[in-house]
């Protein structure tokens, strides 16, 4: 019998390291139920994909059936980061489905496998905006092709449009001097969904605000709420001088879930109005990879509820989807406010505070 165990002992040995290959990335879930769908033409879906190793690893390519469509934002993954996978299925016929996404890395002999199932119960054939989405934001532009990065970006790319005063030009010392800005009542709208975890997302947005806490005065409030399927108060109307406090409620932050911007604006607004200072510059900011809806009646709560406040939304848009920038300009237009992107630790460091002392400058006596 010694023998024979001594021979099985290598069989499940060998049989383990076979089947362990792909040990240098894995997604937040691979095998992703997606149930009973309706009335739908797309289907849409986003993995989070992680290097798990002390290398940087580099997504080749991924391999899937004809009608389903796959890309990633970033291809090289350094070690211990994300990056995020979507995929568009395009079904052809009611009933069961079961696609399976051979996703091909530099460190592994053998394909990731992700799959993605369900039932469809029925397609629209004459609305063709009719898309499901699982743990995917509404609206993102159509993916066809794997994969896009931060290098490919336009070099162009508008970083900050904030409205001006045919003043000064503002200052650029990291600071707040309370002789030449105005008092601040700031909410920060965070979005925290699944969308968010890529590390171009979250890491920068934590940055960013941490930064910015340390250069605010006790006359500054801060107000912060996070949202995802639902909306958070994490602060309401503390001093500046309680920048522990922010820093901590946002380095918790983790993303997961649906998102639901729109709703989330107009439950921030309550904030801002409550908390208003007059003569004061009171200013949402919503943080966000832009794929939300922000509805025209979204617009009529948002002008009802500020009544003869003055207070403006800024969008700071995270991430690198066309569709975004394109949305988060249009919602900064309509509420008066302006549009950042942060692209970079660079933009991190200095766009927020740019924007806030292009809003809160003193006029000259």
């Amino acid at each position: 019998m010694q023998p024979i165990s001594f021979v099985l002992f290598f069989l499940l040995l060998f049989s383990e390291v076979v089947f362990s290959q792909n040990t240098s990335i894995e997604a937040d879930e691979a095998s992703q139920d997606l149930g009973d769908i309706e009335n739908v033409n797309s289907i849409k879906s986003k993995f989070v994909i992680k290097n798990i190793t002390n290398k940087a690893v580099y997504i080749m390519r991924a391999d899937a059936r004809h009608g389903i469509d796959v890309t990633i934002n970033n291809k090289k993954i350094a070690p211990n980061d994300t990056s995020t996978l979507s995929v568009s299925i395009t079904p052809k016929k009611v009933g069961s489905f079961n696609e399976n996404i051979k996703l091909v890395c530099s460190a592994d002999a053998e394909p990731y496998i992700l799959t993605v199932n369900g039932n469809i119960l029925s397609i629209n054939v004459d609305d063709k905006t009719a898309c499901f989405y699982f743990n995917y934001p509404e609206k993102e532009e159509e993916l066809v092709i794997i994969a896009t990065t931060k290098d490919s970006l336009p070099k162009s790319k508008e970083q900050i449009t904030p409205q001006q005063n045919n003043e000064t030009i503002i200052d650029s010392s990291p600071t707040l001097d309370t002789s030449l800005y105005k008092s601040n009542n700031i909410t920060f709208i965070i979005d925290i969904s699944a969308s968010m975890r890529d590390t171009m997302r979250l890491p920068l947005l934590k940055r960013a605000l941490n930064n910015l806490f340390n250069v605010l005065r006790p006359n500054d409030l801060v107000s912060i709420v996070a949202y995802s399927d639902s909306a958070v108060i994490l602060v309401n109307g503390l001093s500046g001088n309680n920048k522990e406090i922010f820093k901590n409620k946002v380095n918790d932050l983790i993303a997961k879930g649906p998102t639901m911007g729109g709703e989330a604006i107009i439950f921030s607004l309550d904030l801002a109005v409550k908390n208003y200072i007059a003569n004061g510059n009171n200013q949402l900011f919503l943080i966000t990879d832009g794929k939300f809806t922000f509805s025209d009646a979204h617009k009529q709560l948002w002008d009802i509820k500020i009544e003869n406040h003055d207070i403006i939304l800024s969008s700071i848009a995270v991430g690198n989807s066309e569709y975004a920038f394109k949305h988060l300009k249009e919602l900064s237009e309509k509420t008066n406010g302006s549009f950042i992107s942060i692209q970079s630790e660079y933009d991190a460091d200095n766009l927020i505070l740019s924007e806030i002392k292009s809003r809160s400058k003193k006029n000259k006596l």
